[in-house]
């Protein structure tokens, strides 16, 4: 399916005739129900003049992606890398902002094709695949021979992006890493104390996550012998790596523990009562739900409530309700019913 994807894109990228085009498209068709309704692609590949296609738009019978768009996208297979340490000079290059990678120096049995099976004599370096166009720093390396307007155009705007990430990261790099502001650590520190002790609530599951995971890999590995040909098929091998990581999870019942924070506890934060290390331990584990922390960073909208529904706010409190209950039964947010009491009381 992808060498068909392939060759109907370089056919659009080189304005092929439209009867070509459909010639590809019929292919592609079959290509997609071949195994459900057990059709015979490669007698569509002789009937259509796949490889005649082939030959005019991408070179030759048996040439793969040709254009920048289709090779954009297309996988290859190198050894398995993993971000540069901080000893090595850090992940981020800090004259450029591009992302930098050392080996990861990890091997496995090397698996024969022929037999079906791993040699445990033989250790080959672990691979890991990458779209072509994130292994180049510039996009026009990647252009056809005679390059169609619409690929310089492409290209043009590949290096805009990659010249806009490098910034950022640059950028990002270059912001100091901010001092705890020992007055605001006292005055916040319940919520200081409540936010610790959730991320090593959560930071104390890792363990159990990786024994899932090393569970996962058991079965995804004898998934693959039993069935070589998940090898070379990246859907289906997908969806049996989530299934097993899901089944291993479900074995030793965890549940992904996620942090609640309060508002109050993101004014904390943003008093520079905690430590940076602490903040990015709960960026960076995901531990808080996105939409949280976009209601928490974004600027608000302010809300105003009318004079009856704050009335009946009041009401409530004076009956010994807390703010989250009144929030909740009036279908608001806690900061918008502290920012009306607030307001009211001020005016």
């Amino acid at each position: 399916m992808g060498s068909v994807t392939n060759l109907i894109t370089d056919m659009q990228v080189k304005g092929a005739r439209a009867d070509h085009v459909v010639r590809a498209v019929k292919h592609s068709m079959v290509v997609i129900d071949a195994e459900k309704h057990d059709l015979d692609y490669r007698q569509s590949e002789v009937d259509n003049g796949i490889r005649q296609l082939k030959k005019m738009y991408q070179g030759g019978e048996r040439k793969g992606a040709s254009t920048l768009l289709s090779q954009a996208t297309a996988k290859v297979r190198i050894d398995a890398r993993k971000p540069r340490l901080a000893q090595h000079g850090g992940p981020i290059d800090p004259l450029t902002g591009e992302r930098k990678y050392e080996p990861k120096g990890i091997t496995r049995n090397k698996f024969d094709k022929k037999t079906g099976t791993y040699d445990k004599d033989v250790k080959v370096p672990t691979t890991e695949n990458v779209k072509r166009l994130a292994l180049t720093s510039d996009a026009h390396t990647l252009v056809s021979k005679h390059a169609s307007p619409v690929e310089l155009i492409y290209a043009d705007h590949a290096n805009a992006m990659k010249a806009l990430a490098n910034s950022t990261r640059l950028s990002a790099y270059k912001i100091p890493t901010p001092h705890v502001n020992t007055a605001a650590k006292k005055v916040y520190k319940v919520e200081v104390d409540n936010l610790v002790r959730q991320l090593r609530e959560a930071q104390a599951k890792a363990p159990l996550d990786r024994q899932a995971q090393r569970i996962a890999n058991a079965n995804i590995k004898l998934r693959l012998q039993d069935d070589p040909s998940l090898r070379y098929d990246a859907d289906r091998r997908k969806k049996v790596e989530r299934q097993a990581k899901e089944a291993a999870r479900n074995k030793l019942g965890l549940k992904k523990y996620e942090m609640d924070i309060t508002d109050r506890e993101w004014d904390a934060i943003q008093a520079g009562a905690v430590s940076a290390n602490i903040f990015r331990g709960i960026l960076d584990g995901n531990h808080v739900k996105p939409a949280r922390l976009f209601e928490l960073a974004l600027p608000k909208t302010n809300v105003v409530l009318s004079g009856p529904v704050l009335s009946r706010a009041k009401a409530m409190l004076a009956t010994g309700m807390t703010n989250a209950d009144i929030a909740k039964h009036l279908g608001i947010s806690p900061s918008t019913l502290r920012a009306a009491f607030t307001t009211k009381d001020g005016d």
